[in-house]
């Protein structure tokens, strides 16, 4: 049989256009490259560094790799691990809350010791003990990648690992691949199934087709990897690669062959999933409270654990509480952000159902959430909008702040538009159960930082009033005295004709009547 036509390749999104810096915004992150480390000595402090403190995802990935690099070279020079096997076996016996830090742990005493991750996690942690267990999600995914790198180094070989982030993107370029690969076939190493998968989610868009020219597949995993980069393959019988492979070219279009190596129609594995919010409210007596939910087509299954990009969607057991595949602490979901980096909607998804606006914490796991719209190139679709639009409601302070300036950021490059931002949060403001004055205070603040940013706010707010006669908020004069002195320093009125319909039902004599009427003043031409 003829080779299927090359289907259309995902692309990321595009990059972060250059902007004169606009003062008081956080600035994104540029598109400088992930170092690997370059001896023992450095492989073995930086594990050490991340056994303490797993906040930085890509010191992580760093450290595993200098694993996959040094960890042989440490162990038959006899190098000194044993700091790294005490670390290690204290964290095991008095589990940190990080998954990740558990999964990290358990990677380093195999190192030391040369055994699995898994193994060291079954002796630690039985499976009466699965609280502390980091196989949930991409724990899971983390630890699997990690036991492919530890054969490795069992082996007494050494290799780059496969799904190292080439750049602050999270990417991993197309000829870094190619290359990692022809290193681990000159040591005469199949590539890691779990590593593999991992690369290929992570897979970058740019030069796709100078690494193909360069790739010459003999083994399957390697014609998984040419189907990823635009080769006119048909996928084969292993399902990890070719799921990863189909999740970095074309994750927006169904393959009946992937869906075949999947075992079912699972969302993420050869059929798109469909992601829409449903922001609902439920109250007990006199108290109320939102309950946003992401409905996902096909409807969630325990197999998609099977395959990092459906493991997103793995189901939820507690509803608006429940444990997602990212995690709960900021350690795990920071991980959790370099995933998919091309495909953020899912991950954005997981943030809307673990945020609880109404919980104030020293160091909220959520703030790990809106971290990478602060690198190059990360697109802000419907979903990430929501998270904003949600997240600026919140009664913790660090994560409005965070929100807030990942709004400021956004809206300066251009990735994020006033009307999206506020179509999408207008299905929160309407259940009315989170205070209006939460989100006028997050506008004051954005419209503080330039009068572009006030622009931008005006516009959010007018598109906001869409407010019932019957369903006025009792705090809305807060909003529309904002909006009247925004709109009056801008030198312009209220254009929207739905906010000018809202406006008109405002009645009475307080401050919402009051400014109602003054922005019905304004000119409007």
């Amino acid at each position: 049989a003829e080779p299927p036509a090359a289907a259309p390749i995902a692309q990321m999104p595009a990059p972060v256009r250059a902007v004169t810096p606009v003062a008081g915004v956080t600035p994104v992150t540029p598109v400088t490259p992930v170092t690997p480390v370059t001896g023992v000595d450095e492989a073995i402090a930086l594990v050490l560094e991340v056994l303490e403190t797993c906040r930085d995802p890509f010191a992580v990935e760093r450290a595993i790799d200098g694993i996959a690099r040094f960890g042989a070279e440490a162990r038959s020079a006899q190098a000194t691990l044993s700091p790294v096997a005490k670390r290690a076996r204290q964290l095991l016996e008095r589990p940190p809350a990080a998954r990740l830090r558990i999964a990290l742990a358990a990677t380093a005493a195999g190192w030391a010791t040369g055994q699995r991750v898994d193994a060291v996690l079954a002796r630690h942690f039985p499976p009466q003990a699965s609280p502390h267990r980091p196989d949930i999600g991409f724990n899971g995914v983390f630890a699997a990648r990690n036991d492919d790198v530890l054969a490795v180094v069992r082996a007494g070989r050494a290799a780059p690992m496969l799904s190292l982030p080439s750049d602050a993107r999270g990417t991993v370029q197309p000829s870094d691949l190619v290359e990692r690969l022809q290193a681990c076939g000159a040591e005469g190493l199949a590539p890691g199934p779990n590593d593999l998968a991992l690369a290929l989610m992570r897979l970058g868009a740019e030069g796709r087709a100078d690494a193909r020219a360069r790739l010459r597949p003999g083994s399957e995993a390697e014609r998984a990897v040419a189907y990823a980069l635009g080769a006119p393959l048909r996928p084969e019988t292993t399902a990890g690669p070719w799921v990863a492979a189909w999740a970095a070219r074309a994750p927006h279009e169904p393959d009946e062959d992937i869906v075949r190596l999947a075992g079912r129609p699972l969302a993420g594995a050869g059929t798109p999933a469909r992601l829409s919010l449903v922001v609902g409210r439920e109250s007990s007596g006199p108290y109320a409270w939102c309950v946003p939910k992401t409905e996902v087509t096909p409807a969630p299954h325990a197999e998609n654990a099977l395959f990092p990009s459906s493991a997103f969607h793995l189901p939820r057991a507690h509803g608006f509480h429940s444990v997602n595949a990212c995690g709960e602490t900021a350690e795990d979901i920071g991980w959790g952000s370099l995933v998919w980096p091309a495909h953020m909607e899912p991950f954005f998804a997981n943030a809307i159902a673990a945020m609880d606006t109404d919980q104030k914490l020293s160091d909220h796991p959520c703030l790990a959430f809106l971290e990478p719209l602060f690198r190059p190139g990360t697109s802000c679709g419907p979903m990430a909008q929501s998270m904003l639009g949600y997240y600026l409601a919140s009664s913790d302070r660090s994560v409005t702040a965070m929100a807030v300036e990942a709004v400021a950021a956004l809206a300066a490059d251009g990735r994020l538009a006033a009307d999206a931002l506020a179509e999408r949060t207008w299905p929160f403001l309407e259940t009315g159960t989170l205070p209006l004055s939460r989100w006028v205070r997050a506008f004051r603040e954005i419209a503080a930082v330039s009068p572009d940013h006030a622009a931008f706010v005006r516009r959010v707010m007018a598109g906001l009033l869409r407010f019932a006669p019957d369903a006025m908020p009792r705090d809305l004069g807060a909003m529309l005295e904002l909006l009247f002195e925004l709109q009056s320093a801008g030198g312009t009125g209220i254009r929207d004709s739905g906010a000018r319909t809202c406006l008109g039902q405002v009645r009475g004599s307080g401050k919402a009547a009051t400014h109602a009427r003054k922005l019905l003043a304004l000119d409007a031409r």
